[in-house]
């Protein structure tokens, strides 16, 4: 029936996106491993017994990544919301994954392969970290319409948002969605004189709160927000 959600549509997205980024993991780890030991020996293909070790190494650091980074909740996180805790987080997370296929990559001296160079694991996990959280940064700053080409900007009413703390960010990045409130933020006011000339989502930190009268007023704006307790009622 039309216009009806059922559970199972409702997880369909979610279940995508965190597919998506399991593969991009995997294609990741697999390209690290395979510049790893290109970088390391300058050549392609690989002679014996590297070239029978590579394969070996990739699908056990493909394991124990992906397998560490579900068991962390790394696919469980809306990166869209992420802060600097779910950053820092990750970053924990790939470093354990690292570690872990550090020491499978040295047991492989237990076999007849040798284990892998020392050399190799390094930039291995060099190339790792920094793809996994550039993926994720490059999937937000998408998200936020960081880079590529530029929206027609939203049609509404100009608004001057008091406070530039983190309600007042809040407030901002709804208004810049898509014109959905009826209103363009024009820039903020706050207290923190430290960010009076700074800019937040390219908004302008223009003064202080006992100045907003007057801005408002020279600015010519349609409404005034309140987001922060601190800022008077009248």
């Amino acid at each position: 029936m039309s216009g009806v959600t059922s559970p199972l549509t409702e997880r369909r997205v979610p279940t995508s996106r965190t597919s998506i980024l399991v593969g991009a993991d995997l294609s990741i780890c697999l390209l690290a491993g395979v510049l790893a030991f290109i970088a390391r020996f300058e050549r392609w293909p690989l002679q014996s017994p590297y070239a029978e070790l590579l394969p070996r190494f990739i699908s056990v650091a493909c394991i124990i990544r992906i397998s560490v980074f579900y068991a962390s909740g790394a696919y469980s996180q809306a990166w869209r919301y992420a802060s600097v805790r779910e950053a820092v987080l990750l970053v924990y997370t790939a470093m354990v994954a690292t570690v872990l296929t550090t020491a499978a990559g040295r047991l492989f001296g237990l076999t007849a392969l040798g284990p892998v160079p020392w050399s190799v694991l390094l930039l291995d996990a060099t190339l790792f970290v920094c793809g996994t959280i550039g993926i994720r940064l490059m999937a937000r700053a998408y998200r936020q319409r960081l880079f590529g080409p530029s929206k027609r900007a939203p049609e509404g009413r100009r608004t001057l948002i008091i406070g530039a703390g983190a309600a007042g960010q809040l407030v901002a990045r709804e208004m810049l969605k898509g014109g959905r409130t009826g209103m363009v933020p024009f820039g903020f006011v706050d207290d923190d004189r430290t960010l009076h000339g700074k800019r937040i989502f390219g908004l302008p930190v223009l003064g202080h709160t006992a100045e907003m009268v007057e801005i408002a007023k020279a600015a010519n704006v349609d409404l005034v927000v309140i987001a922060t307790p601190s800022a008077p009622g009248s």
